[in-house]
């Protein structure tokens, strides 16, 4: 009975670990997961197996997980003006005050973040991909640009539903790893 539910855990902590959209939450299912194997594996009567799962799979691992996701620090955030000869200047301050919250809202989660304004074409910089974020202020409309697997972006479109922007919103766009 007792191996039944363990083996049933395993596999559900594996499909929670994959399933999840934060890396903090995957890498906490996958040192839970880890735990469970090596209790398997003592289950099953092999004590040095499990003293190597446990040591390295829920603790190092998980240590060095970790410690990658906290390297991960500094957010990057293109805010591309790309006015013809026309300057709108209620799209700017709309802008700016997206932006004030995107650093508010990663200064939260203990994200600093990098704002480089530029008139350079935002298509130079989506070919470049050396960005967290891309902000296009171009005709009318800002549109955000993010990469798809990037959970910061999950978090500014939260942050702009919270803001309800009907009047003006923000088009939202998730770039695959390659732009052609």
């Amino acid at each position: 009975m007792i191996e039944k539910l363990l083996l049933v855990c395993l596999v559900v902590f594996a499909v929670a670990a994959v399933v999840t959209g934060q890396l903090r939450r995957a890498v906490i299912y996958l040192s839970v997961f880890s735990l469970l194997a090596s209790l398997a594996y003592l289950l099953y009567q092999a004590p040095d197996v499990a003293i190597a799962e446990a040591v390295i799979g829920c603790g190092l691992a998980t240590v060095l997980y970790l410690a990658a996701l906290r390297k991960q620090r500094l957010i990057t955030i293109y805010y591309v003006h790309e006015h013809d000869e026309d300057i709108n200047d209620r799209l700017t301050k709309q802008a700016d005050r997206l932006l004030r919250a995107i650093e508010q809202l990663l200064a939260e989660k203990e994200l600093e973040t990098q704002v480089i304004h530029t008139a350079r074409p935002g298509r130079e910089i989506l070919d470049r991909q050396d960005f967290d974020l891309l902000l296009v202020e171009k005709d009318q409309q800002l549109t955000m640009y993010g990469r798809t697997e990037d959970y910061h972006l999950d978090a500014v479109e939260a942050l702009l539903a919270k803001q309800n922007r009907s009047a003006d919103p923000v088009q939202v766009i998730r770039l695959d790893r390659e732009v052609n």
